[in-house]
């Protein structure tokens, strides 16, 4: 898309001020649900009851984050506490104060480790529905990790939804396919370039890309499929959701351009 670019006008900037007041809009809650976490091969490591919880301060500065994790396998329990600012343009997160945390007005939310191609890379999409929210992290931990290491599937509700929306399946399946189908984009629309930090029309895309990547199934018609080898160019990373039965498809889909750019991020 990069040679669209040149070309748009319409360039929307995120400003600080706008990350902030989506993130509390989005997150700011009391969030209890399921996390299970699968190793590469999609076998289940852990499942753990999950609480995480975003606090606004009254002058709404600050954001305390804190987590309340608690293992069904081990009883191991993790309990961490963090305070968010504002930075600019992004977030600033203590866990990782150079990654981007993206807060998209139209749909979706992620947060993206800094170097694809560095020692540790990461990204979380979030997809939100009302009173629901969904997230995986995929992460490569090592530097020559050219597939993950590790997912990590939330799926939780705000803690005044009384009943959980999900299922209690854990099974995960991973296939290789070959191709990537984008969800229907519509030209006009806004996606978001990180390189950019800024909203650009959607230029015209095609419904596939051809290509060697990984399918990742979870329960509750949640999927992911990312390039098979991270250090592709252009890599892709997509997630969908479909929250329920009468409801519409949620999804997100990161794309590298090239190696030393950030991601550009399409929410439908």
């Amino acid at each position: 898309m990069s040679e669209n670019r040149v070309s748009i006008t319409a360039k929307v900037p995120l400003t600080a001020q706008q990350q902030w007041e989506t993130f509390i809009a989005h997150h700011c809650a009391r969030w209890q649900g399921v996390l299970v976490r699968y190793d590469a091969a999609g076998q289940v490591l852990d499942i753990l009851d999950s609480l995480r919880i975003c606090i606004p301060s009254d002058d709404r500065q600050t954001v305390t984050h804190s987590i309340d994790f608690r293992s069904r396998m081990t009883e191991t329990v993790t309990q961490k506490q963090w305070v968010l600012t504002l930075g600019n343009p992004l977030i600033i997160h203590p866990v990782d104060p150079e990654a981007y945390l993206l807060f998209n007005p139209h749909s979706s939310d992620t947060m993206v480790g800094p170097d694809r191609t560095g020692s540790r890379f990461y990204f979380e999409p979030y997809l939100l529905a009302p009173g629901k929210r969904m997230s995986v992290v995929v992460m490569y931990t090592s530097a020559d990790s050219t597939q993950p290491n590790i997912f990590s599937l939330f799926r939780e509700s705000k803690e005044e939804v009384a009943k959980p929306w999900w299922s209690q399946q854990t099974h995960s399946r991973i296939d290789r396919v070959n191709c990537l189908k984008l969800p229907a984009q519509t030209t006009g629309g806004p996606y978001v370039s990180l390189d950019e930090m800024a909203q650009l029309p959607v230029p015209p895309q095609p419904s596939e890309i051809q290509g060697d990547f990984l399918q990742i199934q979870f329960p509750d018609a949640i999927e992911v499929v990312i390039s098979s080898d991270r250090f592709n160019t252009p890599y892709y990373a997509s997630m969908c959701w479909t929250p329920d039965t009468n409801d519409t498809l949620r999804s997100c889909t990161l794309i590298y351009e090239q190696p030393e750019q950030k991601a550009d991020v399409f929410a439908i």
